[in-house]
């Protein structure tokens, strides 16, 4: 009797392990977050407010809703989910925007964003949030790399107008 418990035992530990080992997902595990892909660049700004205040001015211009992580404190800020519904299994997503800042000399400040992913595994009724199975992906780099050039062009260089005529060769070899 203890040899066929001990059997069964052993015959379900090798069907859990068949099925870890074949990549079969189990409800709790594998849908972790991903470690984050962060983009970066430098800007000149006259305050860490100016910073910030540009920074949501950008998450809204590109319908990040405003989320409750803004942290002037720790130069953070964090959009709520954006909802992009798509009426087949899979195709639906949310992003979400995590911006840092930091001064690195006086006013001039490094700006690093990321865009969280989440698809939506729900077959039944996959343009309803309510019903929506989020389950995470890869960061869309895309949408990061929009969004920091938006927080860059607000700080672009000032145009040089000392009326000089600078030479726009000046420092190319010359051709062949």
């Amino acid at each position: 009797m203890i040899a066929i418990g001990t059997n069964r035992l052993l015959a379900v530990l090798a069907a859990a392990l068949a099925l870890l080992a074949s990549g079969c997902a189990i409800p709790g595990l594998g849908n972790r977050e991903p470690s984050g892909e962060w983009f970066e660049g430098e800007i000149a700004a006259p305050s860490g407010r100016v910073v910030r205040e540009t920074v949501i001015a950008s998450m809204q211009r590109l319908s990040y809703p405003l989320g409750t992580g803004m942290d002037p404190v720790n130069q953070r800020a964090e959009s709520g989910w954006s909802l992009q519904l798509a009426p087949f299994r899979g195709k639906g997503y949310r992003t979400k925007a995590e911006v840092e800042w930091e001064a690195v000399e006086s006013g001039r400040y490094l700006v690093e964003v990321r865009v969280k992913k989440q698809m939506n595994d729900d077959i039944r009724q996959p343009t309803d949030p309510s019903y929506a199975k989020w389950k995470w992906t890869d960061d869309d780099e895309d949408a990061a790399k929009v969004l920091l050039q938006h927080i860059l062009a607000a700080f672009a260089p000032e145009l040089d107008t000392d009326g000089e005529d600078d030479d726009p060769t000046e420092g190319l070899e010359p051709g062949t």
